[in-house]
């Protein structure tokens, strides 16, 4: 028999009133009170007492939550599902979704003797009353008198716990590609401070990094195909940029006729280090020796 593991009780969270246990940090729920969002409204019915165990088909509703999500359910040609259930949702998110009625709006806002249309949708864009931006760990933590939606939806509240982490590391990914010159500025003044503590010579330094020792770690050339095919037949098909640029202007990567990936790169016969600690890796022509 597994062992049983009690944690304790837990305690509200002083700002926000969210049930923790002792070792949880105090500012996950809600960063210390920086966080205040109103208490949801009860969802709309009948998802409101599918999810509550009101309704007849609630546990069939429960059981198949994650399926149906799936187009083939939608469509309605998934073998086990209630239709009459796949027909309460329907019309609860054409009567509630906002999404779903700003969608119908520009359907309905379309000339009946027009055949050919648009409807574009902006992913950026919410609609009135959406909010922007969602507090994820908020929103998943257990309040007393407040009813948490998510902790209802059993399978789906695991994939939502997945695609919102996926979208957190995402984020936090961008924002440290888009910030590269503040944060390779803010290393700088570490390392000045550094060297003149230490009263080091910055000359030593430069010694230490040289293009042949960049050339010993990192390689932006095609390897030679009769020395390693089996490399040389991986970067060929999975590492090499396009084609785009005036061979290919309509390339995912073309913005205002040039290549958002800045290619094609300069050749370079010699790796030399840059001003803004980027090495311009060695890149030869044919010409000197490239392939």
């Amino acid at each position: 028999m597994d062992e049983i593991v009690n944690p304790g009780p837990r305690l509200p969270c002083s700002w926000c009133r969210a049930l923790k246990w002792k070792d949880e940090t105090q500012g996950m729920c809600c960063s210390g009170g920086k966080v205040q969002l109103p208490n949801l409204e009860p969802y709309p019915e009948p998802l409101h007492s599918l999810l509550t165990h009101q309704d007849p088909l609630s546990e069939h509703f429960l059981s198949t939550i994650h399926d149906h999500r799936e187009k083939d359910i939608r469509c309605g040609i998934y073998p086990g599902i209630k239709p009459e259930l796949i027909s309460q949702l329907q019309k609860s998110l054409h009567e509630h979704d906002k999404y779903i009625m700003d969608f119908k709006a520009a359907i309905d806002s379309v000339p009946k003797d027009q055949k050919e249309f648009k409807v574009i949708i902006n992913a950026e864009r919410k609609p009135f009353g959406e909010h922007k931006v969602l507090m994820r760990s908020y929103r998943i933590m257990e309040r007393d008198g407040e009813v948490c939606h998510l902790l209802l939806f059993r399978n789906l509240l695991n994939q939502f716990l997945v695609d919102m982490f996926a979208k957190i590391e995402s984020e936090r990914l961008n924002w440290i590609r888009q910030n590269q010159k503040k944060l390779r500025n803010e290393e700088y003044i570490h390392l000045k401070d550094a060297i003149t503590a230490t009263d080091g010579q910055l000359s030593e330094l430069e010694i230490k990094i040289r293009p042949e020792s960049i050339d010993e770690v990192i390689c932006a050339e095609l390897p030679d195909s009769n020395i390693d095919p089996a490399l040389y037949e991986i970067i060929r098909t999975t590492m090499i940029h396009g084609p785009c640029g005036h061979i290919n202007k309509s390339s995912p990567c073309m913005l205002n006729g040039k290549c958002t990936k800045k290619y094609p790169r300069c050749f370079w016969k010699e790796t030399q280090t840059g001003e803004d600690g980027y090495p311009q890796n060695r890149r030869r022509s044919p010409e000197n020796g490239g392939i």
